[in-house]
């Protein structure tokens, strides 16, 4: 029993995990995106990293799975009962598809604001979590 509610657990954890990428993803463009990473990741630059490099490609990783995402979304549903046809269908369908994007897309500028650090009220967001955190265990 208690192997089935550390199981539930961690489901539960990895579900609010999806929905807290979503969120960000919905509620920030992919420009901000790549700025607060490029911010956070300053620390990277003394140990010689490129972190301007980093910050666009994960910002760009991100609005990919966002497409991708609604690509699945619009797939036709199999009508088969086996659930391996199902999604093997359904996975080979969104490879070609996104193949196929990836060929024909046209290239696009990015341009990337440059904020400075966020101000000290917005610290408390994180912080606020971490209590939450310690006081659940």
């Amino acid at each position: 029993m208690l192997g089935i509610l550390l199981a539930l657990e961690r489901v539960i954890v990895l579900i609010i995990f999806v929905l807290a990428a979503h969120l960000l993803l919905a509620t920030t463009s992919t420009q901000h995106i790549i700025a607060a990473l490029q911010w956070y990741f300053i620390p990277l630059n003394n140990i010689g990293f490129n972190t301007d490099k980093l910050a666009i490609r994960l910002a760009l990783v991100l609005d990919i799975v966002q497409t991708v995402q609604t690509l699945y979304i619009k797939k036709s549903p199999t009508m088969s009962k086996n659930p391996v046809k199902i999604i093997s269908k359904r996975v080979s369908g969104l490879l070609l598809e996104v193949l196929t994007r990836a060929e024909t897309t046209p290239l696009r500028t990015l341009e990337i604001p440059h904020f400075s650090k966020p101000p000290l009220w917005q610290w408390a967001y994180p912080l606020f979590l971490f209590g939450l955190i310690l006081i659940g265990k």
